[in-house]
């Protein structure tokens, strides 16, 4: 066990070394993305790969390590602010640690039943994810020119992919859980054209995607909810409302 906990702490610190590169020269960022997200997916696929029997888990925790590593360093070509690349960094590599951490508690420290504390977990980090991944894709389109439509193609294939990390299979409802991941992706794709026409910097248009995919998701998850309250759907509701203006009466329109 004790093998397996200095290969997990010795993953982030080789994660937060390839980093800690993109400050001192940043021409090596295509290299550092690569190697990053190989270290990342490889790394989880090996700490699991003695507990976790078939090959689709090991994908399933691999993946996700890969998505959190991929989204900061994509969205790091973009960030010009020093301070706002050392918390990008400094908040990806927190998340990875934790999830490792997580993983080793999992099946290595209780070996607990369920995946409670993992699913909690890969719920609130899509939020994170999918804030790096809409900015960027909206500084694809703000530096590069990338057309709108086919960025808006591709983000809700990212999002039903995401879409596999929520915990769908503990609803007791007879429509297939891949035809909410379909609507919320389509509802997101459509949105991202949306905003694109807002004169706002790309990551405050990330900022306002990913607060209408927290109300959706959470929504859903609150409808099929066995301990349903009103309360906390209005919570939710006026949580996004209120960032929303927040976003919009303090941007910089340009």
């Amino acid at each position: 066990m004790l093998y397996y906990r200095l290969f997990s702490y010795l993953i982030v610190l080789l994660l937060a070394f390839l980093l800690s590169l993109l400050f001192w020269k940043e021409t090596l960022i295509y290299g550092i993305l690569v190697s990053s997200c190989l270290l990342a997916f490889w790394g989880i696929w090996f700490l699991v790969d003695r507990k976790v029997e078939t090959k689709k888990e090991k994908f399933f925790y691999s993946f996700f390590g890969f998505l959190i590593i991929f989204s900061a360093i994509f969205l790091f070509i973009f960030i010009e602010n020093i301070f706002l690349k050392i918390v990008l960094a400094v908040t990806a590599i927190s998340l990875f640690f934790y999830y490792i951490d997580q993983l080793f508690t999992q099946y290595f420290k209780k070996m607990v039943v369920g995946l409670e504390k993992l699913w909690v977990f890969f719920r609130l980090s899509q939020i994170f994810i999918i804030f790096l991944l809409a900015s960027s894709f909206f500084g694809l389109t703000a530096f590069l020119y990338t057309p709108v439509f086919w960025l808006a193609l591709i983000l809700p294939v990212l999002i039903l992919v995401l879409g596999w990390y929520n915990n769908y299979g503990s609803w007791d409802v007879k429509i297939k859980a891949f035809y909410f991941k379909l609507i919320i992706a389509l509802l997101i794709g459509e949105l991202f054209v949306v905003i694109s026409f807002l004169p706002l910097i790309y990551y405050l248009k990330g900022m306002l995607l990913v607060i209408f995919y927290f109300f959706i998701n959470e929504s859903i998850n609150w409808h099929f909810s066995k301990e349903r309250q009103a309360k906390q759907l209005a919570t939710y509701l006026l949580i996004s409302i209120i960032l929303i203006l927040l976003i919009l009466g303090t941007a910089t329109w340009f």
